[in-house]
């Protein structure tokens, strides 16, 4: 939780500009429907989906998922968060184990893995295709026709292996079959997998020389066509293997994404001051609800930066996509307004702007006198 400072004047001049905006109509500004956006924002899960919880979400769905109903919140101890950061991969162990379900940590899986166990994974992933970091959990699942990924408390996501791919890491947590059973599960798909492709190329080599030996010169095969012929069956097998051909170019497009330039604009101050008063922007706290509440800019809306892509989706769901959305937080060193925009980036906002500035720089630039005034105006405005 951001904790800071209030001073006693800036306190009360918020809940005046407050209480005399509130006879306006902020919320029909630009023919948007903020009070639509607001009431479905207010009405996401009050234990939120911060990072330090994803790991009690993913394992709660796993759970749910293998029969076993549990509530996210009765996880959220010291027992199984152990660190700022949230849960880690021990943390998570000991969570099955004290309800009774096996769960086995594997690296390096793959597609094949997500395929052919039909068993939930805890998936260690990046938080944001944006980010270089892989500090998040999700619980994944292949339900048999698609790859189903809960992220926080939201609804299943039907998403793109070549996309999932491009975020995970490897990691996971098999949960569901015996540790000995995941163990054979997983070692013969991989002797599986390396013998369909080492197989017809060592066979192939095998021939090729044989020929070479008994000196059937019309037989021969190039040694440089050997090569070629190996390498494009290797590459072309494990893509079907470990890959997603269909997806290749779009999981290529997400796993390069944290080496772009952000797509959203900045602005300064003077650019926060006069696009707030924009009817047609939509103005963003990506601020923790209870910081929200100490006060914010007149007409924004808080929708914190830990919220689900999947919550995102529904809250936004009526919005055109090519509003203008300014996302601020606390301060000019707060992240939290760039972890929101990347989320916005994804649903498909392209006007998306992220002030340098935050609530803290906004209010020690209006001195007393000014916000009195802006006061004075806004109430004649009302009044009129």
């Amino acid at each position: 939780m951001i904790m800071r400072r209030i001073s006693t004047r800036t306190l009360i001049v918020f809940l005046l500009l407050n209480f005399a905006s509130s006879n306006g109509n902020a919320a029909e500004r630009g023919g948007l429907d903020r009070d639509e956006i607001a009431s479905k924002a207010a009405a996401l899960d009050s234990l939120g989906n911060d990072e330090p919880l994803c790991g009690i979400y993913a394992a709660s769905r796993a759970l749910d998922l293998v029969g076993v109903q549990r509530d996210p919140s009765d996880f959220a101890t010291l027992e199984f968060i152990s660190s700022p950061q949230g849960s880690s991969p021990s943390d998570l162990m000991a969570l099955f184990e004290s309800n009774g379900v096996p769960a086995t940590p594997f690296s390096n899986l793959s597609k094949i893995d997500l395929l052919a166990h039909g068993s939930p994974i805890v998936a260690n992933v990046r938080s944001s295709p944006f980010s270089e970091n892989y500090d998040h959990w999700v619980c994944a699942i292949f339900d048999g026709q698609s790859l189903v990924v809960f992220d926080g408390n939201a609804s299943g996501i039907s998403t793109t292996i070549g996309e999932f791919l491009a975020i995970w890491n490897g990691y996971g947590l098999v949960v569901g079959p015996s540790p000995t059973m995941v163990k054979m599960r997983v070692w013969s798909y991989r002797l599986f997998a390396l013998l369909l492709i080492l197989g017809p190329v060592l066979a192939l080599t095998a021939i090729s020389f044989r020929s070479i030996r008994r000196g059937r010169q019309s037989q021969w095969i190039p040694v440089w066509l050997l090569v070629m012929i190996n390498t494009g069956f290797v590459v072309v097998t494990s893509q079907l293997l470990f890959g997603d051909i269909s997806n290749h170019f779009r999981g290529i497009n997400t796993a390069i994404l944290p080496h772009h330039n952000p797509p959203w604009r900045t602005i300064d101050l003077e650019g926060l001051r006069g696009i707030a008063g924009n009817p047609s922007a939509l103005l963003l706290d990506a601020r923790f609800r209870d910081d929200f509440q100490t006060g914010s800019l007149d007409g924004a809306i808080s929708v914190p930066f830990c919220t689900s892509q999947a919550d995102l989706a529904n809250v936004f769901s009526n919005v055109a996509r090519d509003t203008q959305i300014v996302v601020f937080c606390q301060s000019s060193t707060c992240p939290f307004s760039e972890k929101l925009a990347e989320k916005l980036y994804l649903l498909g906002f392209k006007d998306v702007v992220v002030p340098t500035v935050g609530i803290s720089e906004w209010e020690e630039s209006y001195p007393l006198g000014e916000l009195l005034r802006a006061l004075e105006q806004t109430y004649e405005a009302k009044r009129g």
